[in-house]
């Protein structure tokens, strides 16, 4: 069984970041954070860089067309961490999370080629989304993708105040994933995420009741493990499946 090559540098260096619910997720699933849970991890000294992104959908027109689109929402940060440079144009900058300030987008090599047909002036050309407009700022390369293929366009996730504030805490529907530094392993910065977890319970005493009843962690998980969590079930299948050829070929 093959996996495509991950179209990013030292991918090797990639984690998931979330939580898991030790006392009532056995399996271990990877669950979302909210921004204000990833506002007091981002900055552990493990962490080269930390984003936040999130898949959906729009409806996307462009000279009287429309189009479903798959969506990435992100932060600036998503693409400092996963290092991956637009084929042509820019990636966002900081800021353009701000409300006021993200009508801009990206967008992947196959819409940009199927449906702008490949306009090598596309940059700064203005689309319209759920009737705002929209600036393109950049084109992805050929083969990138994310966790999921098929996204055809990348927007800012914006970030509101009162995701930010303490009251956004339990607001989890965001993945995130980090860029570890060069010379830090997935155990450093797990011990790292852990001694702030302990600060920040101990920081806020109203909800260490609630942390302690579910074994509420912070968690990381390896990026290309994270990808391959699915495809386990039809490995064993095929592995079982050879072993059962195998076993009717001895017996005949």
């Amino acid at each position: 069984v093959m996996f495509k090559a991950y179209p990013y540098p030292e991918a090797d260096r990639l984690v998931r970041l979330g939580e898991i619910r030790t006392k009532e997720s056995p399996s271990g699933d990877l669950l979302p954070i909210s921004v204000r849970k990833y506002l007091e991890r981002k900055d552990i000294e493990a962490f080269e860089s930390v984003g936040l992104y999130r898949i959906g959908g729009d409806n996307l027109f462009f000279y009287g067309q429309a189009f479903r689109v798959a969506t990435g929402r992100v932060t600036p940060s998503f693409f400092s961490a996963i290092q991956v440079a637009p084929l042509i144009g820019r990636v966002f900058e900081e800021g353009e999370d701000r409300p006021g300030k993200t009508n801009v987008l990206i967008l992947s090599y196959d819409l940009w080629k199927q449906s702008f047909q490949s306009d090598v002036n596309i940059i700064g050309k203005t689309v319209e989304i759920e009737g705002m407009t929209f600036e393109v700022i950049g084109v992805m390369p050929e083969g990138f993708y994310f966790i999921e293929s098929g996204v055809g366009l990348w927007r800012p996730l914006v970030i509101n105040r009162y995701e930010r504030s303490r009251r956004g805490w339990n607001n989890d529907r965001l993945a995130a994933v980090a860029r570890l530094k060069s010379g830090f392993s997935i155990h450093q910065a797990q011990a790292q995420l852990d001694a702030v977890d302990a600060r920040m319970y101990e920081k806020f005493p109203e909800r260490k009741s609630f942390i302690e009843l579910v074994g509420l962690r912070s968690y990381l998980v390896d990026y290309h493990k994270y990808r391959i969590r699915n495809s386990k079930n039809i490995l064993y299948l095929l592995q079982a499946s050879v072993i059962f050829v195998f076993i009717i070929g001895c017996v005949n």
